[in-house]
């Protein structure tokens, strides 16, 4: 059985993330593990004690009650009981934690939330997923609030080290009953803008052929999968091109590859996926090519 990650830190932003790791979980018939990791509690000893407490019995109170929260938060967002899902409230450092735990239930896909209302929530939970993203050995789901009927869109670079994102992209695609869009970005600069893009000189002959090669590689990988999705090239910086193609399309998952081997020690993700993963305004999935 496949087993799906669900981490909570009980702001509003992760409302969403307990809201889609529910709803993947449901569509794989996989088990659900929701996480809350617990910060130190920066009381000394010496003080608890001016009120008849030590740090052992506090912190286990804390605990307590953020299990309370956690379960209540469950509830009103997915409506499981408390025997619907394996919770785990651990006091440590968030992304440590995290990982550890998934490894210790091995997990198939982590889920974090990717947006928030207040300032500081969101730049602790940006620090947890991003750190969580760059050493997670599996899948991590950003989950952001996205358009229910936009297409699921994958980004290639027409690489090997891309198929696994591809055909993630054709499951995903199937199973929310939505098309799916394949995108090369392809950065290059013609002779009018050179002057202001470092990219590759070529003239506007060979980029057609480029991009109509390009075009038909995208058509390839998709056919190894038995899909036969659209295909767009546009030009640009990745970083910048897959986030406004996102946008302007309207599109319910982006999903992203990027390759490495387990183990937290790794630096595992690219810049383009990490900038994907803070700046679409979708949810964005992540996945590991393994060698």
């Amino acid at each position: 059985m496949t087993t799906v990650l669900a981490c909570t830190d009980l702001s509003d932003g992760s409302d969403e993330a307990l809201r889609q790791a529910h709803t993947w979980a449901q569509r794989r018939d996989a088990e659900l593990v929701v996480v809350h990791v617990v910060p130190p509690v920066p009381i000394s000893q010496a003080l608890l004690s001016l009120v008849g407490a030590d740090t052992a019995t506090a912190m286990r109170e804390h605990r307590d009650r953020c299990e309370q929260r956690v379960v209540a938060q469950v509830t009103r967002v997915t409506g499981r009981p408390p025997d619907g899902y394996k919770l785990v409230v651990v006091e440590g450092t968030p992304h440590q934690e995290l990982l550890r735990v998934a490894a210790t239930h091995s997990v198939t896909l982590i889920v974090l939330a990717g947006t928030s209302k207040h300032v500081v929530e969101r730049t602790l939970l940006g620090s947890t997923a991003e750190k969580v993203l760059r050493h997670s050995p599996v899948a991590v789901l950003i989950a952001r609030p996205s358009p229910a009927d936009g297409e699921v869109a994958v980004a290639s670079d027409l690489s090997d080290l891309t198929v696994p994102a591809v055909e993630a992209a054709v499951v995903e695609a199937a199973r929310l009953k939505t098309d799916l869009v394949a995108v090369y970005c392809l950065s290059v600069a013609r002779p009018f803008s050179a002057a202001f893009n470092p990219a590759i000189i070529i003239d506007d002959k060979t980029y057609a052929a480029v991009k109509e090669a390009a075009e038909e590689t995208l058509h390839a990988i998709l056919a190894r999968f038995g899909s036969s999705g659209r295909c767009e090239v546009v030009e640009g910086d990745p970083k910048r091109q897959l986030v406004a193609f996102a946008k302007a399309e309207q599109v319910q998952l982006l999903v992203m590859g990027t390759h490495g081997e387990s183990g937290v020690t790794r630096i595992l993700l690219g810049s383009v996926a990490l900038a994907a993963a803070h700046r679409a305004p979708c949810s964005v999935l992540v996945v590991r090519h393994h060698h």
